[in-house]
């Protein structure tokens, strides 16, 4: 491993270097945000501004994907991006 700058830190089979404190970017509600977060690696949940999501907040997911206007989906970026947590 080329890590020099301490013990490696691995959730499943992605390695994090502690040195460096980047955000890991991933589907929230999912062990990545469970073990990353537990760590204190700082996470950011992904976001597609072009799939819909349920009422409980999970993607759904659909076989086939309806165009989406550039402008509606620029607009779900922007909602999301200010919105507070």
């Amino acid at each position: 491993m080329a890590w020099r700058c301490g013990t490696p830190f691995a959730a499943g089979a992605l390695p994090r270097p502690p040195c460096l404190w980047v955000p890991l970017y991933g589907l929230s509600g999912t062990q990545h945000e469970a073990v990353y977060s537990r760590s204190g690696t700082p996470f950011v949940g992904e976001f597609y501004a072009d799939l819909d999501y349920g009422a409980d907040g999970f993607l759904v997911i659909t076989r086939e994907h309806a165009a989406v206007d550039p402008g509606s989906a620029a607009r779900r970026v922007l909602r999301l991006s200010t919105k507070a947590r």
